[in-house]
């Protein structure tokens, strides 16, 4: 990590907690996702209504994560490319 990505990406690989956080919770939010799509009667459950939104947090969160991590390797390319023109014309 060159710093790019932002302080979030940071925590993501830095943390074991958030990682294990964001990488299951955003997996079983997306089944709970689903499971609200499909049943309407869980819509009435409150328990079930507190986790869909617990769950969508994290999904964001973890979609703003890929955004970063996003960034951070097209920075990176970017900086490689330069780097290979910068080579081949001294090479000339």
């Amino acid at each position: 990590m060159t710093g790019s990505e932002g302080w979030l990406v940071k925590l993501y690989y830095t943390n074991k907690f958030f990682f294990v956080l964001m990488a299951c919770g955003a997996d079983n939010g997306l089944v709970y996702a689903f499971l609200y799509g499909r049943h309407n009667e869980l819509k009435n459950s409150v328990g079930f209504n507190i986790a869909m939104v617990f769950f969508a947090t994290i999904i964001v969160v973890k979609q703003i994560i890929n955004i970063g991590q996003w960034v951070g390797s097209v920075e990176k390319l970017i900086r490689h490319d330069q780097d290979q023109k910068e080579k081949t014309s001294k090479e000339r």
